[in-house]
């Protein structure tokens, strides 16, 4: 039987013409899947050990048995997380894999398969990864063992060489592995560089520099060997140099078309000639003209320092070239799903970015701002997107960053596309609202800050910095990083109250008081609330005093005071109703606290109609974390009944009534 879903197209494709020294691994792996304890097994390695390669392979052979019963088998790729990128999310990958766990999160995914109880047809994770996951460290030694992806020993590692057609004695080839720190990327290239540039000769390896004191000692070894690439083999061919300072701009495969705009080149007015590689000044002068004849949207200059030997080659060049990169391992082998995508290893990626922004930043900058561009104007999300399509918006913030274009990219893109605005001019807030995607607002908010979650871009205005630092804590919040949001949402509040920007110190003071209520500070709660309350009347915002109002009912409840509570949500009640006839009732976060009191005082019915009828707007506005929070008002006095029932027999008829 085969599985019903197979998707394994979200891997990396890793090119190895055999892999080796990697048998106890492999046996491992069979063990996990068939001994019906493991849940979760863990391959910890530095960048470039190979882990993807082993997984690979164990994929490989699994299909060549028909993968062994499996009803279902996935393989996901989160690529920057084994870089050095800020900040990644697991949502669309939760989105794709796990429907409904997608808002607990890849923490709460990993802890809930550690804990499920053994059994004969379970369900095995393979997780691959930089360091071990602290998650789920307690099962270690029972459902989540971890095995450490040790480095080749030198006999393995001179096979791997000899299986890239480098040729010497045994001593050598030995001596070869031992010197490369048996890390298999390094290997890897170190065999296609002697090959390249030395007929395969092992003993010609000593031209490439030794490990210093400043090299990090995980990925040193590889990062030497591009060193010698970039110097010998690719000095004089700046083509396939170009080509791999674009692969570099990414964290993960660039696509055919973000590709496409980057190597843009200037159209040809009627009979005029092809450009070909002139002065900057030139180049500029030239595409003036053709601005004028065609507008400026449709002629892209080269960008000077990489793309420019790109320019004029033609569909057939370009893929020669790849091909040739491809041939020495410097790129990953083509993906079937997506032909016209490059990729290369994490390691290699950041190799290369990373030297071409030391050696020229404003064309570092220019390409940044090209793929910015072309993600942000070729995406179209339609009215209702779903996570997929708004993911290259994601990546189109990572660029415009990179750029320097913070405050586009937080006003265009972040707001006005992904959390978008009501004709009103209020923010929707879609993506976080609708979709759930914390984690992926988190890690694109992170780009607008100059020290996560801390220090927001000097590049933003004063009222953008106020505005990330709040988002960023109600984001930090969502995903229970709760003393993190503290320090956050007083960062925020501290920007409104300078600036005077009542309404949003109203807000700010609100989510703070929360926040302190998290931690049992309830003096500090209620003052702030009382503070919250204060702005907003300085603000004559309505909404915000609604808000306000039922803050400091929440922070009385739990200071005991619910008389006075449940004033403040009667008034809080009526004040709504009075600028939104529509809705009588509090809703959404509001409605669930004043149902949360109503509960406490023994009420199970009014609160049970209450989030019935607020239910129904969540679920008309698709508000996912209201629809839980509703949903969960219905079911408390269940349970209540259930383990009360007898202290408590005026509930029982409540219970059972149908929804309308």
């Amino acid at each position: 039987m085969h599985p019903s879903v197979l998707d394994i197209a979200g891997l990396p494709e890793t090119g190895y013409e055999r892999l080796v020294g990697r048998d106890g691994e492999l046996k491992r792996l069979d063990e996990a899947w068939s001994d019906g304890q493991t849940a979760i097994l863990s391959l910890i390695a530095e960048g470039g050990a190979g882990k993807s390669a082993l997984v690979n392979e164990w994929l490989k052979r699994l299909r060549a048995d028909g993968y062994r019963g499996a009803e279902a088998v996935l393989g996901w790729s989160f690529y920057s997380q084994g870089s050095k990128e800020r900040a990644t999310a697991a949502d669309e990958f939760l989105d794709w894999a796990a429907g409904a766990l997608k808002d607990q999160g890849l923490r709460a995914l990993m802890r809930r398969f550690a804990a499920a109880p053994p059994r004969a047809d379970h369900s095995l994770i393979v997780l691959t990864s930089r360091v071990a996951v602290a998650d789920i460290k307690r099962f270690r030694d029972d459902s989540a063992p971890v095995v450490d992806v040790e480095r080749l020993s030198e006999e393995a590692g001179a096979e791997l060489l000899r299986d890239n057609y480098v040729w010497g004695i045994d001593k050598e080839l030995r001596a070869a592995s031992r010197e490369f720190g048996g890390h298999p990327l390094a290997l890897t290239l170190l065999a296609s560089l002697i090959k390249e540039t030395q007929n395969g000769d092992v003993r010609r390896r000593d031209h490439i520099r030794l490990l210093g004191d400043d090299d990090d000692p995980l990925d040193g070894h590889a990062r030497r060997v591009m060193e010698s690439y970039e110097k010998e083999w690719l000095a004089g061919q700046p083509v396939l140099l170009a080509i791999l300072r674009c692969v570099g701009l990414f964290d993960r495969p660039a696509s055919g078309g973000c590709l496409r705009a980057l190597r843009g080149k200037p159209a040809t007015a009627g009979s005029t000639a092809p450009l070909v590689k002139v002065d900057e000044s030139a180049w500029r002068r030239k595409t003036a003209r053709l601005r004028g004849a065609f507008g400026a949207s449709r002629v892209k200059h080269p960008i000077f320092g990489l793309t420019d030997a790109l320019a004029d080659l033609t569909d057939e060049q370009w893929r020669r070239n790849v091909e040739r990169l491809r041939e020495v391992r410097l790129l990953a082998p083509v993906d079937p799903s997506d032909p016209d995508a490059l990729d290369a290893h994490p390691l290699v990626r950041e190799w290369f970015g990373e030297r071409l922004k030391a050696a020229n930043e404003t064309a570092w900058k220019a390409a940044h701002s090209r793929i910015y561009e072309h993600l942000r104007d070729t995406t179209k999300e339609g009215s209702t997107p779903t996570l997929a399509d708004l993911g290259p918006l994601y990546h189109a913030i990572t660029h415009g960053c990179r750029a320097g274009r913070h405050r586009d990219a937080l006003n265009e893109v972040y707001v006005g596309r992904i959390c978008r605005r009501y004709p009103n001019g209020q923010n929707e807030f879609y993506a976080s609202g609708t979709l759930g995607a914390f984690g992926s607002n988190l890690a694109a908010i992170s780009w607008f800050f100059d020290r996560p979650y801390e220090t927001p871009s000097a590049a933003l205005s004063a009222p953008d910095r106020s505005w990330v630092l709040s988002e960023a804590g109600n984001g930090l919040r969502a995903q229970g990083r709760v003393m993190q949001s503290l320090a956050t949402a007083r960062a925020s509040l501290r920007f409104y109250e300078v600036a005077r920007g009542w309404t949003n110190a109203a807000v700010a003071s609100a989510v703070l008081s929360d926040t302190e209520l998290l931690f049992g500070e309830v003096e500090d709660a209620v003052a702030m609330a009382e503070k919250a309350a204060g702005y907003a009347d300085r603000a004559r915002d309505r909404a915000q005093m609604v808000v306000a109002m039922t803050t400091q009912g929440a922070a009385l409840v739990a200071a005991g005071a619910w008389r006075k509570a449940e004033g403040l949500f009667g008034d809080a009640e009526r004040l709504q109703h009075q600028y939104d006839p529509k809705h009588p009732l509090l809703f959404t976060g509001r409605g669930y606290q004043y149902c949360d009191l109503i509960l406490s005082q023994g009420r199970p019915a009014e609160a049970r109609d209450r989030a019935a009828q607020t239910l129904e707007i969540a679920r008309r506005n698709n508000w996912i974390l209201f629809i839980a929070l509703d949903t969960l008002t219905l079911g408390r006095p269940i349970v209540a009944w259930r383990c009360y029932g007898r202290q408590a027999p005026s509930w029982r008829a409540s219970m059972w009534r149908p929804l309308p």
